[in-house]
């Protein structure tokens, strides 16, 4: 997790497998929602897309996002 002072970037969750669809991961980013600064930016991994989607992330328009995630594709998702 990166936090700056006027948003917040998820750079990776990684759920062991033993400890996948346990509500592990929805609790992790529950919890990051209430103590880093929003929005979150996330760049969802390979099948992550709707896991994010089920919390509350929506898709950011390429021109929207932070100036050091300019690069990234216009995968970015965003929690407001």
């Amino acid at each position: 997790m990166t936090c700056r002072s006027t948003y917040s970037i998820l750079n990776e969750l990684y759920v062991h497998p033993a400890y996948r669809y346990q509500g592990v991961g929805s609790q992790c980013i529950q919890y990051l929602s209430e103590v880093v600064t929003k929005p979150i930016y996330v760049l969802p991994g390979m099948g992550t897309r709707g896991f994010y989607a089920q919390l509350g992330f929506l898709p950011v328009p390429h021109d929207n996002v932070p100036q050091e995630m300019s690069n990234l594709s216009n995968a970015l998702l965003i929690l407001h």
